[in-house]
């Protein structure tokens, strides 16, 4: 949290991020006299509704209203809260999982800096082929919010995409608060499937509507992976026993069925972009030049932190097990459909961010 805070204080452009004025120019509408809660109208486009989920520009708003801070302060409070929040539930969820606090620091570290290990090599490469030129600044690089090194230190991904994740908690975006969400859901999930009561239900559909107002594509397809992995896993070793208990389908089904439960809560947030989506917006790669480049970019990104949740996975107490391997089975669907579609604007990333925090708890493991 600090870091984010000094960060901005240092430079004040790192605060509106890449997209700051968009977003506070959403926010803005629901600041004007007589808004509510209800689908604002689109700030580029006069009479025409937000093409957009935003459900985080009302909080900001909201925020701003009962505080009198800025909107750009409004939105950097709720990316520094869902931070500790995030970091919070991680080890919370290392102690009950593990027995180990300290393995749940390395669920909050591995989701923020898990991911991009070999991004130096990509620099020192052109450093080698083109000389101490590549770090001159440019002050036109990615809209003067980053040095240049930032785009040197990967491959095939310009903007920064595929990790580290904490470059987002840098930004004004509702995807840090979605990644909190969706780690507090997998919490409750594990302690769903340990014991079904009804406040870890509840907890259940309040992360999972959380995490889908905040990114619908996040909590839709996170959601969605989790579920059939869910069912995969808990039907297939329906009958086999696990530290004395015979794990139950039927918990799994109480679970599907509350996430998805959660997703419908949020509808609201998010249903007019399923309603002008147009049918045009995602294009399948997987076979393509563009395919291979895309899943070379995400299989070395992620390579080690899947290579520490399969060893992980293999590691933990055998009651555990069952759990982790939908963490990992739900992940590689993520990853998987990633590599295999675009989305406007690279927003098929925000799938490989959902399996890095999945990725992570059996990691720390």
């Amino acid at each position: 949290m600090l870091v984010v805070l000094i960060i901005h204080r240092n430079s004040p452009r790192t605060l509106l991020s890449f997209h700051g004025l968009l977003h506070a120019a959403i926010a803005g509408k629901f600041l004007t006299p007589g808004s509510g809660f209800s689908l604002p109208e689109n700030p580029l486009f006069a009479g025409e509704p937000v093409a957009y989920y935003w459900f985080f520009h009302y909080l900001a708003a909201q925020i701003t209203k009962t505080f009198g801070l800025n909107i750009f302060h409004s939105f950097e409070l709720l990316v520094v809260l869902a931070t500790g929040v995030l970091m919070v539930i991680a080890v919370r969820f290392g102690a009950r999982l593990s027995d180990s606090k300290i393995s749940g620091v390395l669920i909050g570290y591995l989701i923020m800096a898990g991911t991009n290990p070999l991004g130096w090599l990509f620099a020192v490469r052109d450093l080698i082929r083109n000389g101490r030129s590549v770090l001159q600044d440019n002050p036109d690089h990615l809209w003067g919010v980053v040095h240049p090194i930032y785009s040197l230190i990967r491959y095939n991904d310009f903007g920064g995409l595929y990790g580290p994740l904490v470059n987002f908690f840098l930004n004004i975006t509702s995807r840090p608060l979605a990644l909190a969400a969706l780690l507090g859901l997998v919490y409750f999930l594990f302690l769903l499937l340990k014991q079904r009561r009804g406040s870890f239900i509840i907890g259940l559909v309040a992360a999972s509507a959380a995490t889908t107002a905040f990114s619908p594509v996040i909590g839709i397809t996170a959601g969605g992976a989790l579920a059939v992995a869910l069912l995969t896993v808990y039907w297939k070793n329906r009958d086999e026993r696990f530290d004395g208990r015979i794990a139950s389908a039927r918990c799994a089904i109480y679970a599907g069925l509350s996430i998805s439960l959660g997703i419908v809560i949020a509808l609201p947030t998010y249903y007019h972009l399923l309603l002008n989506s147009g049918g045009g917006n995602a294009k399948f790669i997987l076979f393509s030049g563009a395919g291979v480049r895309q899943s070379l970019s995400i299989g070395m990104s992620v390579a080690v932190l899947l290579g520490l949740a399969v060893l992980g996975l293999y590691r933990t107490r055998n009651e555990n097990r069952q759990f982790l391997t939908v963490m990992v089975l739900a992940a590689l669907l993520l990853l998987v459909v990633n590599a295999a579609f675009l989305l406007m604007a690279g927003n098929e990333s925000n799938l490989f961010h959902a399996a890095v925090v999945l990725l992570a708890v059996p990691a720390s493991a």
